[in-house]
């Protein structure tokens, strides 16, 4: 990782380290704590993508029956979305697990904001231009 890359991520590990901290506690609330085991790991997994999927489906199932995607003007976000379903897929195992083992949500949360930031930043095509004038 470059100092440019170190530098974006310790902009972006804030945010997203209390909107996983957030998430953390939605998944691991009150009413949830009897469940156990892959049960679970896989309920977390469904909360998180639920809603990606759905949406997913809801732009692509138009364009595979031969017309077009439900919001054509979101068609590059709608595929940038696609890399955050395995990267909330672990990062819903990593909360579980963490939570399982610590019993609070700030340890997977905050190992979910690294790993999560450092992807997201990994992936970024970023420019020599860019570079020059930060």
């Amino acid at each position: 990782m470059s100092i440019f890359h170190f530098g974006m991520v310790v902009r972006y590990l804030i945010p997203l380290a209390f909107y996983l901290l957030i998430v953390g506690l939605v998944l691991h609330g009150e009413m949830r704590r009897d469940e156990a085991g892959w049960k679970e790991m896989i309920v977390n997994i469904v909360l998180m993508l639920g809603a990606y999927v759905v949406f997913l489906l809801l732009q692509y199932i138009p364009l595979f029956s031969g017309g077009t995607l439900l919001l054509p003007e979101a068609h590059l976000p709608t595929i940038l979305l696609i890399p955050f379903l395995p990267i909330f897929t672990i990062a819903a195992l990593v909360a579980t697990y963490f939570y399982r083992k610590t019993g609070h949500v700030f340890v997977g949360s905050f190992i979910n904001a690294m790993l999560v930031t450092w992807i997201i930043v990994a992936g970024q095509a970023t420019h020599d231009h860019f570079q020059e004038n930060f």
